[in-house]
């Protein structure tokens, strides 16, 4: 399993909400590991999704009515809208999304617009086989549990992994989220606060599945997100901390 990094790329003490456009830091020493990297830039009411990673991958579909808009944003003037009425974005299965024994890094700026219990990142296969390779997901519960970030993970049979920060916030606030896995265990750290985490003895029983990738809904109409997301980078191999650390001011890298 890969070494993690503490307080990668540094910056300030706190992220900066900002309305225009902030030049990427220079360079990510780990910008190999990085299977996806959506800045959330485009045109207002766009239907383009960009991924700067080093295998750069396209939606398999864009589901509903999600959307860039200009109306919020942490970095660079957009960010991707969910309406809440069956919007997501859908990746095709591959074996990049299956994290097997590795570290891994899930992270990303949220704002809710209204209280809504909302699924927000899930690699997962539709519908649900026995045996696959880890089967995670980020879900933002508005509703059902007070605004709170929860984080669940299966081994291929067996639920191993479900906690739940401790911030709880239903709209109009932005959060930086980061989900990590380090060795055995999983992280919840909210504006650079780790809030939970759980250290399973159970591992994955198959680490060779093709995975499918959801934003913003899983494949069922359930937990559907309504609300903005900015800046997210899913890095494999790597957990880029696991406690406490300092949240970037600009925009991830695009680059080694």
């Amino acid at each position: 399993m890969s070494a993690f990094r503490p307080a990668a790329f540094g910056g300030s003490k706190a992220f900066i909400q900002k309305g225009g456009s902030a030049p990427p830091l220079v360079g990510d020493p780990d910008y190999d590991k990085v299977m996806l990297l959506l800045h959330g830039d485009g045109a207002n009411n766009g239907t383009v999704f960009t991924d700067n990673s080093p295998s750069a991958k396209s939606p398999s579909a864009v589901v509903g009515n999600v959307k860039t808009v200009t109306a919020q944003s942490v970095f660079g003037g957009s960010s991707i809208y969910f309406d809440g009425t069956g919007d997501r974005l859908e990746y095709a299965a591959t074996k990049d999304w299956g994290v097997g024994p590795d570290d891994f890094t899930v992270e990303f700026h949220w704002r809710p617009d209204t209280a809504n219990d909302n699924t927000l990142f899930v690699v997962n296969n539709d519908p649900y086989p026995s045996g696959q390779d880890f089967a995670f997901g980020i879900r933002h519960l508005g509703v059902t549990n007070a605004g709170k970030i929860q984080f669940y993970a299966y081994n291929g049979v067996n639920l191993i992994a479900n906690i739940n920060s401790t911030t709880g916030w239903t709209a109009s606030t932005w959060k930086a989220i980061r989900i990590v896995h380090a060795g055995n265990m999983f992280g919840i750290m909210v504006d650079g606060i780790l809030e939970a985490s759980v250290s399973p003895t159970i591992q994955a029983v198959n680490f060779s599945s093709a995975m499918k990738l959801f934003i913003g809904m899983q494949g069922a109409a359930t937990y559907q997100a309504k609300g903005w997301m900015d800046e997210l980078r899913f890095t494999k191999g790597l957990a880029r901390s696991t406690g406490n650390y300092t949240v970037d001011t600009q925009p991830f890298p695009n680059s080694l």
